[in-house]
């Protein structure tokens, strides 16, 4: 009798949808070694990874800041006028 082992190979779709919890190590050590297979073997996904672990990186580097009260009122505002066009039916875009 021949046993065929199929091998589960991930896709770069799919590491795409489990990129965030990659990067928060979240994911279960099974599917956190197929990813860093795939990303080992898949040039384009490996850069997408560098680049998001920069980005991150970077931001986190950043110091916080603060937007003027008047800002926050303004967009605060904004965001409840468009909240209740959007519970009443009247948004348009």
């Amino acid at each position: 009798m021949i046993f065929q082992v199929l091998i589960y190979e991930m896709n770069c779709r799919e590491l795409l949808e489990l990129l965030a919890e990659y990067i928060e190590g979240e994911l279960p050590p099974e599917l956190r070694g197929e990813m860093e297979c795939h990303i080992e073997e898949c040039p384009q996904c490996k850069l997408v990874i560098d680049t998001l672990k920069l980005t991150i990186k970077l931001y986190n580097c950043l110091e916080p800041c603060t937007l003027p009260e008047k800002i926050k009122e303004e967009v605060l505002g904004k965001l409840k006028a468009l909240h209740e066009r959007r519970k009443h039916g009247t948004f348009k875009g």
